[in-house]
């Protein structure tokens, strides 16, 4: 009974401890929903196991890969702000992959491409749902806790940031879905993993609420046409719908009332009284077609500060930022009654017209390729690069298991966008050369648009540079036509054009009343297309779409309401291809395929055929051979099973890197023959490995059981010489390491014989080791191997004649008592004679080597 109690006394605060957690979790309100996709894979949301402080935490899982996404927003705010002050980070942990970084200290310091581009599809995603005036501090933090390389995890980060939003108490009109779509052998597929990816001609991210109100969509495609995109977009509305109501599920069982925040709006009689003053200003301001997007924008300024001047006499309390938010109102309605109702933009132009289009090719002929694309008053300069294939060699490990490969080939091509601030005539603060997340997801899109027509057979890696010089709207679709020109232009052979344009649409204002309900119903939504900057700014959407005369091959859409009817995004993507055709016929007539020529000073892969004996010529000790090649021609230099590939900046420069690597392999030809390398002779009848006597060997050891060998014929010059008998060894426990090898171990027997070598000095044609022929095509099967070469018996300290026989990269080959040795180029004393083949050297023993045995030599002095 005692130990009982002591066994008790000792289980107690486990099991209060035990409790305490239990408990815990249940007054968090811990929940698990779990839902079956379409396709067969299992979704759980979990609320309450992490994540207690924040306002909304839920842990999504897809198979081995797992998101924690969490929500935090501030309860106090600074007044009205025009847009949500939302944060979203995506962080992409490489122990989650199962990897560890490449940093000194082992810590991940900087966020990636890939972090960025998730961050950017959550946040687009997830902002348009935020209410009007909601200037509280808002995070959004997707941190990856599992990621297998199988699902990835940014589609998950989408759908368990919702859910996040979805339980939390911040005022949100969510939940929404998020499902990735790939076309798998002419099949869509939801949710596939990262081997459909790879072998899929679509990747899809569609993002959507409830009734079919789509988000944000993303694609990535080769070449598909739009109807099939379209049809994409239905089927992964359906995928939607489970992960909606899991989150519904989730948030009835644990979710938290939302909270009673105050929304930062103008007053109503502030936002009347500037549309008294300014609407028949802007108006005849649109409609005023000699103006210039900067005279606009100066016209607009002068009656925006005019109108702010009198709102703080009628409005003393209101904030500056307030009336200007009241005076854009009044520029986005104008704009949206003009194009509803007569069809006209603020330019002039139709809702089907693009603006005029000019382009400039081989602007600086010393680059590789450069463009200049105007199209309005946006214009981009775009240069391209051409490199070797391993020029942005890096360890993707994490990035893969984060976001995946589309497509089967390696990444051989990278745009890098610039949008500096002179480009909107603003100035601004930028630090150093860090790169804000519009531009990373610009270049990623142009990149994406790009990376399909590429040539199967491109030996290069490619860097497209573009510098957005003026914008006016769309300049990352700009980019898309201007890095089609320029890479032409440095004789990439692309398979076809590929051009952009951004559309958007426009729908009537949400009604008021049962009469203004039905006139916006009779009022279809109209879509424009070529987009400038204020109708991106007050329109409902914003897709951009790139694609070829065959098909789309990238597409992405963001929006400013909270959702679009899914049948309007369809019909915007078919729009916005057809409007892709005009552009297509002026990038062709400024540069046609036919026209693509590679430039002098184009970088050139040339193939050089290597034969396997002189593979090791060209490599040479440790590399030494190649990498001096490098060094002399400055050209990148890989051998393969088959050719040595030279990449060379220029097509002279390939040629003189070709001459020098046959110099090299010329020189070492004539090495080998100046030493007596060409010929063997008859090597005799092969070796008796079964009973074999080595003979007299330093002393003598007797090995026992024995094979034989024969007469070797050692003398290379000259033939003849054999090894004699090896004596008798001895037992290995009577082994004398100082004295020499004695003691008995038994006789190893006759070696035999092994016939004579030859001379080695009769050239080329001195015979086969079978009887005759090319030693570099000799056949080992009848003479048997070649023994390692023995040392001369020398004594330290004593002054020896040689011969040189070899001149090599690490000193000289000498003769001693007719057995060759190494003499290392530290030892030479006249290190600035220039030595020969036949030269006379004085050498002296200068020590043995106590583990094998062997001599070191160095010169002592010479004539």
């Amino acid at each position: 009974m005692a130990m009982f109690g002591l066994l008790r006394a000792a289980c107690r605060p486990h099991a209060i401890a035990g409790a305490y957690r239990a408990s815990s979790i249940l007054s968090r309100g811990m929940a698990v929903v779990t839902k079956t996709t379409t396709t067969g894979k299992t979704m759980q949301l979990s609320h309450g196991m992490m994540g207690f402080q924040a306002d909304g935490a839920v842990v999504v899982q897809l198979g081995a890969t797992a998101v924690l996404a969490t929500a935090v927003s501030s309860r106090q705010t600074f007044g009205f702000a025009e847009v949500t002050p939302l944060q979203v980070e995506f962080r992409g942990r490489s122990a989650a992959a199962n990897v560890i970084p490449r940093t000194a200290t082992k810590a991940e310091l900087l966020r990636s491409s890939s972090d960025d581009i998730s961050s950017r599809l959550i946040d687009r995603a997830v902002r348009p749902l935020f209410p009007a005036g909601y200037s509280y501090d808002t995070d959004v933090t997707c941190s990856v806790l599992s990621a297998d390389g199988n699902d990835l995890p940014d589609v998950v980060a989408i759908t368990a940031a919702s859910a996040a939003l979805a339980v939390s108490d911040i005022p949100w009109s969510g939940p929404i879905g998020a499902v990735r779509v790939a076309l798998v052998d002419d099949e869509l597929v939801a949710f596939p993993t990262v081997d459909q990816l790879s072998r899929s001609t679509l990747n899809l991210v569609y993002a959507a609420g409830q009734d079919s109100a789509t988000v944000m969509i993303d694609v990535s495609a080769h070449e598909i046409p739009a109807d099939t995109l379209a049809a994409a977009l239905l089927f992964a509305d359906v995928q939607v719908q489970p992960l909606l109501a899991a989150q519904l599920e989730l948030a009835s069982e644990c979710g938290r009332p939302k909270r009673q925040a105050k929304l930062h709006l103008p007053d109503q009689a502030l936002l009347m009284a500037a549309q008294a003053m300014l609407e028949d200003r802007v108006e005849e301001i649109y409609t005023d077609l000699t103006l210039t997007k900067r005279s606009r924008a100066e016209s607009l300024l002068d009656a925006e500060s005019f109108a702010q001047d009198s709102l703080e006499v009628q409005f003393p309390h209101a904030r500056r930022a307030e009336m200007q938010y009241a005076t854009q109102s009044v520029f986005g309605k104008c704009l949206r009654k003009n194009v509803l109702s007569t069809g006209l933009r603020a330019d002039g132009r139709g809702i089907d017209e693009i603006r005029p289009i000019s382009i400039d090719t081989n602007v600086f002929p010393h680059l590789h390729g450069s463009a200049l694309f105007n199209r309005g008053e946006t214009q981009v300069f775009c240069t391209a690069t051409l490199g070797a294939p391993d020029g942005f060699k890096n360890d993707q490990t994490v990035e893969k298991a984060m976001s995946g490969t589309f497509g089967s080939r390696p990444q051989q091509l990278w745009v890098d966008y610039t949008f500096p601030s002179y480009a909107t005539n603003t100035a601004r603060f930028r630090a150093g050369s860090f790169r804000t997340r519009r531009e990373t997801g610009h270049g990623s899109l142009a990149q994406r648009a790009l990376a399909p027509l590429l040539p199967e057979s491109n030996p290069f890696s490619l860097k497209v540079s573009s510098e957005v010089t003026s914008s006016h709207g769309s300049s990352s679709m700009a980019t898309v036509s201007g890095a089609t020109l320029c890479l032409m232009d440095a004789g990439v052979e692309l398979k076809r054009h590929v051009a952009g344009v951004a559309c958007g649409l426009f729908r009537a204002e949400q009604p008021k009343s049962d009469e203004d309900d039905a006139e916006a119903t009779a009022q279809p939504p109209v879509i424009v297309a070529d987009l400038i900057g204020m109708e991106d700014r007050h329109g409902d959407l914003e897709l951009k779409l790139a694609g070829t005369r065959v098909g789309v091959t990238a597409c992405q859409m963001d929006m400013t309401v909270a959702g679009v009817d899914l049948s309007d995004v369809q019909r915007v993507v078919l729009k916005a291809f057809e409007h892709t055709q005009p552009i297509l016929a002026k990038l062709e007539e400024a540069m046609p395929l036919d026209r693509i020529v590679a430039k002098d000073n184009t970088p050139c892969v040339l193939r050089v055929p290597v034969e396997d004996r002189d593979r090791a010529r060209i490599i040479g000790p440790g590399g030494s051979n190649i990498r001096r090649l490098v060094d002399q021609t400055g050209c990148n230099m890989q051998l393969d099973d088959e050719c040595l590939a030279i990449h060379a900046p220029s097509k002279p420069a390939a040629d003189a890197a070709a001459a020098a690597v046959k110099d090299l392999l010329h020189e070492a030809s004539l090495a080998a023959a100046n030493r007596g390398g060409g010929g063997f002779g008859a090597r005799g009848g092969g070796r008796d490995r079964n009973n074999r006597d080595r003979g007299d060997f330093r002393g003598g050891r007797d090995r026992g059981g024995g094979r034989d060998r024969g007469d070797f014929g050692r003398d290379r010059r000259g033939g003849g010489g054999g090894y004699g008998d090896r004596g008798d060894r001895g037992g290995r426990d009577n082994r004398d390491r100082k004295g020499g090898f004695g003691g008995g171990r038994g006789d190893r027997g006759d070696r035999g014989d092994r016939g004579d070598r030859g001379d080695r000095r009769r050239g080329f044609d001195g015979g086969d080791r079978r009887g005759g022929g090319d030693r570099w095509q000799r056949d080992r099967r009848d003479g048997g191997d070649r023994q390692q070469r023995a040392q001369p018996e020398l004594v330290v300290g004593e002054v020896y004649d040689a011969v040189v026989s070899e001149v090599i990269d690490v000193g000289l080959q000498v003769d001693i008592k007719d057995q060759p040795m190494l003499l290392h180029h530290d030892r030479i004393v006249n290190k600035d004679k220039h030595w020969a083949v036949g030269d006379k050297v004085s050498v002296r023993c200068t020590y043995q080597n106590k583990s094998n045995g062997r001599f070191g030599i160095s010169e002592t002095f010479s004539d």
